[in-house]
């Protein structure tokens, strides 16, 4: 590890709240009065140095809004994310390969050029975590759903009103839900929903694309849902984008205008997504980060009985300390079938308020 190297992970300690100036120098071998200086600056790296080149000035907005756009939601990214973020859009547009993400340097050179971006994260960073909690969004998000709603229509319409979430699976007892072990590799389970309460059937995402799976017995073992292999460098909104095409789109209303509520948490919305998105009439709507669970709806309560109801199948199903794939399998698909009921749907949707939107919510 260079020294710049070191003073942008230093950097990023200091202003996270995770390290003392102290620490961070002590333990990184780098000068005190430097550190000051570029946290003061609020740039950890050594002055400007130019234009990026690998985006033009076109593509540099577009990243540059949609990862202000989450941001403003409340989603306080770590370095780290914000850089895949980044990654996942220049790979996108092949100004990139999987194995040539962007680096940390590359984002702050975009933060240089964009005085915006800096200032939100800088904000952002030095808030603690009940901080970022801003009611407005609330509001914003209800006036912004409800436009749309008008816009298209749709007021008269929930079968066209969808809520996505997703949760972790494991195959090892008892953490067959949420608490995977950290040895093991998540399984992933898109569920989405609409206002009239219909839900599509789950979609699994198997972290062993390279492995020799028979295919056939993988989806015989998912019906009535679909399993997906995801190679390990697929980065999340390729998979979200493999979700929407080959799943979302074949399970919903083909000419009607959809409106898609997600939350930004998992780094699945991205520039190509939204694009993609407005080219198939859909009008993907970012929930606010620090209230989500309130008013994502199948959070406020199908989610939680679906969670109990499959860890009491697991626990009948398994012998030892490891499920197979087929019984997690039809654990799940048992409580799908009972937590997601039409009544169980659409009552979620009423006490998030999203379908309908109460007058004082807009």
């Amino acid at each position: 590890m260079n020294y710049e190297e070191k003073m942008i992970i230093a950097y990023e300690a200091v202003v996270s709240k995770k390290m003392s100036f102290k620490e961070a120098c002590t333990k990184f071998k780098i000068p005190d009065s430097t550190l000051r200086d570029r946290v003061k600056k609020g740039n950890p790296t050594k002055g400007r140095r130019g234009k990026n080149a690998t985006l033009d000035q076109n593509e540099s907005e577009k990243l540059t809004n949609c990862i202000m756009m989450l941001m403003k939601q409340g989603y306080n990214y770590t370095i780290d994310e914000l850089c895949t973020l980044s990654s996942q859009y220049v790979v996108s547009i092949g100004k990139r390969k999987h194995d040539k993400p962007v680096t940390k340097h590359w984002f702050y050179l975009l933060c240089e050029n964009f005085p915006k971006l800096k200032e939100l994260r800088i904000k952002l960073t030095q808030m603690d975590r009940t901080q970022t909690r801003d009611l407005t969004r609330v509001s914003s998000f209800f006036s912004y759903l409800s436009s749309c709603v008008n816009k298209h229509d749709l007021s008269e319409r929930p079968c066209s009103i969808y809520s996505l979430s997703s949760t972790e699976l494991s195959y090892s007892w008892p953490y067959a839900i949420r608490e995977v072990p950290s040895h093991e590799e998540a399984i992933t389970l898109f569920i989405c929903a609409n206002g009239a309460g219909n839900v599509i059937p789950p979609w699994y995402v198997f972290p062993d694309g390279k492995s020799n799976l028979d295919i056939n017995r993988l989806q015989e073992d998912c019906k009535p849902g679909f399993g997906f292999l995801a190679e390990e460098r697929l980065f999340p909104s390729e998979i979200f984008l493999k979700y929407l095409t080959t799943h979302f789109l074949r399970h919903t209303l083909p000419q009607d205008h959809k409106i898609l509520l997600v939350d930004g948490h998992d780094l699945y919305v991205s520039v190509e997504i939204l694009e993609w998105a407005e080219q198939n009439q859909i009008t993907l709507i970012v929930l606010p980060a620090d209230e989500y669970k309130t008013i994502q709806p199948l959070q406020v309560d199908c989610l939680s009985s679906f969670e109990r109801l499959l860890t009491e199948n697991c626990k009948a199903s398994v012998s030892g300390s490891q499920l197979e794939r087929s019984a997690l399998c039809k654990a799940v698909s048992d409580a799908y079938q009972q937590a997601f009921t039409s009544e169980e749907i659409q009552r979620s949707f009423r006490m998030s308020k999203i379908f309908p939107i109460p007058t004082e919510m807009i």
